[in-house]
């Protein structure tokens, strides 16, 4: 989750033969329009923006879901059904191996969507391409540049995760499956060569960065590249001032010990995690539910 109102997906999934593929959904109220490989849709004063950013296989359509079924009577893992009328992001991924990488925008009605682009699209990427060990996005929403990456050997640990970016803007850096040693940190070198950053990521060292996931700024080019960390968010307040580590992290109430509720969130006694909150209830907020079908299991989140 980004703070500006972004979610990356990153989606692996080893299917284990060819004729199996891996079924992407994603769920909303509003009305999608696909274009190319973007889907958008407005519901109330909000709207919404899918945008693929890059996928192994296949291309995205465009469901409608009737409500007024459920998955408690089956068939397990390959139900389809809503309990309210949706309209579906479908992405079929042919296997064994199977990617894809999405940015959902939560937007105001008519704003731009962000820019996105993979890792190894040439706008960020160097030739030859020094970016093949990540997959992830770049992601450029009001001014504001970030880069989210993950190992490209099905999210395997590098002894070394290394990729560069365009060095003209600082930016922001999040990081998963990065090398790092016992107690959970990693250290950042970057450095600046041609105007771009040059990033190199180990674990351990004298002065780590906190990792899961390992988040961190580098400035811009001209700047050197420094890397600072800011894995320690300090804690936000909504736009009633009422500080988000004072808000209580939800659960589905339909999973194990929740309270059979369904799609209706309810809260635990279990305070949100502080810096993370306030993105948390910005996903709550941008799809009324995500539905991610892997082969023969189903993980829905609303």
């Amino acid at each position: 989750y980004m703070p500006e109102g972004e979610v990356v997906l990153i989606d692996r999934v080893t299917t284990g033969d060819p004729s199996r593929v891996a079924h992407i959904r994603l769920r909303t109220p509003a009305s999608l329009t696909l274009s190319g490989n973007v889907a958008r849709g407005t519901s109330g004063g909000s709207d919404v923006a899918i945008q693929a950013v890059s996928m192994s296989g296949g291309s995205p359509t465009i469901n409608t879901i009737a409500g007024g079924g459920d998955c408690y009577s089956g068939p397990s893992g390959q139900c389809t059904s809503a309990r309210f009328s949706v309209n579906e992001y479908a992405l079929d991924l042919p296997g064994p191996s199977a990617q894809a990488v999405h940015v959902v925008d939560a937007l105001g009605n008519g704003e731009a969507a962000s820019q996105v682009a993979a890792m190894t699209d040439p706008s960020v990427d160097a030739t030859p391409s020094e970016n093949a060990g990540v997959v992830g996005a770049s992601v450029l929403r009001n001014g504001v540049q970030s880069y989210v990456v993950s190992s490209a050997i099905n999210g395997a640990v590098p002894a070394a995760m290394t990729y560069g970016v365009p060095g003209a803007t600082q930016a922001r850096h999040v990081a998963f499956d990065a090398p790092e040693d016992g107690s959970g940190n990693s250290t950042v070198v970057a450095a600046a060569q041609g105007g771009r950053c040059e990033i190199s990521i180990v674990a351990g060292g004298t002065s780590p960065i906190a990792g899961h996931p390992l988040m961190f700024t580098v400035s811009d080019a001209n700047s050197g590249c420094a890397v600072t960390d800011s894995s320690r968010a300090p804690a936000a307040t909504t736009a009633l001032g009422v500080p988000v580590s004072g808000k209580k992290a939800v659960t589905n109430g339909d999973q194990p010990g929740g309270t059979g509720a369904g799609c209706a969130c309810t809260a635990s006694g279990k305070p949100a995690p502080v810096g993370w909150a306030g993105t948390s209830l910005i996903g709550l907020a941008l799809l009324a539910f995500v539905t991610r079908m892997r082969g023969k299991r189903t993980r829905a989140v609303s």
